[in-house]
């Protein structure tokens, strides 16, 4: 197999995985690639990060969206409200088997979320809630890499030029 020139300057056509002639899943070769730049470039991954499958990107969103919820590391300890929570994803139909494309990036086929799965998110969301209680941030979306999330990081007036 030859190598494949990949291109993004804008000098000429656009020639990364997916356009031009380049494989949707083309990957550069060990030792090519970019490494994580936060965690270390552990051998086994070789300087690339690991993939989810679609339901774990699933469960990431999940407990995203619960970490939204108002007082949701209180919450999430009172089984009658995470039962509550369930009934209203499974209802909800960004978060059903009835896709929208409008939602692409943040919805979730509920019929690939398991109870045992639900479950899951339940126990790391109450694991993240006893240290969001301690240290006032969590960390969401991780898998190489997180977002953390705080009310109290950022001021108040930096706050309100977001919105």
């Amino acid at each position: 197999m030859s190598d494949i020139h990949l291109d993004n300057s804008g000098a000429g056509p656009l020639q990364v995985p997916g356009f031009g002639d380049v494989p949707l899943d083309y990957e550069l070769k060990i030792g090519q690639s970019f490494a994580h730049g936060a965690l270390p470039n552990f051998p086994y991954l070789e300087g690339r990060a690991t993939r989810l499958t679609l339901p774990e990107v699933f469960m990431l969103r999940l407990m995203e969206r619960v970490t939204e919820i108002p007082n949701w590391e209180e919450d999430i300890f009172d089984n009658d409200v995470v039962a509550q929570w369930h009934a209203d994803l499974l209802s909800d139909s960004k978060f059903s088997g009835q896709w929208d494309p409008a939602y692409c990036d943040e919805g979730v086929d509920m019929d690939l979320v398991s109870l045992t799965t639900w479950n899951w998110c339940v126990a790391e969301l109450r694991d993240k809630a006893m240290d969001f209680v301690v240290r006032r941030y969590i960390l969401t979306l991780n898998s190489d890499s997180g977002v953390c999330k705080s009310d109290v990081f950022v001021g108040k007036s930096l706050h309100h030029e977001f919105l």
